[in-house]
């Protein structure tokens, strides 16, 4: 007896039929997607509603008025500094003491030149630094109790300060390095720059309180503050002068004229001249 196949099933149910139709217009699409309810079809952009399409203003972001920018610069440059400078004095503690020594005493003063040659500049450089924010900080004040201000933000006008007064000491310290390989005069100009550095540091110290009253005394005291701060100045360095004499002693019997131009030239012109240029601007 011979089976035939016409009795089987023309359709397969063990056979699984591909989901992917090829797409020729949205309505065949739809259709299509309808057929299978686990086919997920991505809405048309016709079918997202209006409000979602929109996108959320973003609102402008708030300005800052001029009082309210004086105050967090006051605050956030006052801070900083006293910051920095609790960090120094608690790591730095005894460079500090070492570098006050100096300051006050010749023969200390060639004591802590020769430990600072067997430790490194690194930690007299970290508390210089006090020597620069500072005595920005303190030149953007008097900038501003003379009605004078620079170009941009208080913050950007703090930087110029601060870049002014690096660029003058870095000068400074490179001339007296290059006479110092010019002219036999390299042990000399070593201990000179160690004391700029040393009596720097003292000054950046003393400027931390007057920048603090500046900041938030009253207003009534500021030009005492102003011109006291440019008085005890004006005698540091007035005695670090009167140290560099000791330093060059054994030129300044036989080249005191050259040593006295070196001082009116390097030491006091640019000083006088900043001063004119100021008191002209006022």
């Amino acid at each position: 007896m011979t089976l035939t196949c016409a009795a089987q099933p023309s359709h397969n149910p063990f056979e699984l039929t591909p989901r992917l139709r090829p797409t020729t217009d949205s309505a065949t699409t739809s259709a299509a997607a309808s057929e299978h309810p686990f086919d997920l079809v991505a809405p048309s952009a016709a079918a997202r509603p209006a409000a979602a399409a929109k996108s959320k203003p973003v609102p402008p972001r708030p300005t800052l008025s001029d009082a309210d920018a004086w105050q967090r610069f006051r605050f956030l440059s006052i801070v900083g500094i006293c910051l920095l400078l609790t960090l120094l004095m608690t790591v730095l503690r005894g460079f500090f003491q070492r570098s006050y020594q100096a300051f006050i005493n010749d023969t200390m003063m060639n004591q802590v030149y020769r430990d600072r040659e067997a430790v490194g500049p690194l930690p007299f450089l970290l508390l210089y630094s006090l020597f620069f924010l500072n005595g920005g900080l303190f030149t953007f004040f008097l900038l501003r109790f003379y009605d004078l201000s620079l170009p941009g933000g208080l913050f950007l006008q703090w930087g110029y300060c601060i870049g002014a007064l690096a660029v003058l000491m870095a000068v400074k310290h490179l001339m007296l390095t290059f006479l110092g390989a010019l002219f036999p005069l390299e042990k000399e100009m070593r201990l000179y720059n160690f004391l700029i550095m040393t009596f720097g540091i003292i000054i950046g110290i003393m400027l931390t309180p007057v920048n603090i009253l500046l900041a938030y005394g009253p207003e009534s005291i500021a030009p005492q503050i102003v011109y006291l701060a440019l008085g005890a100045t004006v005698l540091v360095y007035l005695f670090r002068y009167f140290r560099s004499i000791f330093i060059a002693n054994r030129f300044t019997t036989f080249h005191l004229f050259h040593f006295l131009l070196y001082i009116c030239s390097v030491e006091i012109a640019p000083v006088m001249v900043l001063v004119k240029f100021v008191l002209n601007q006022i």
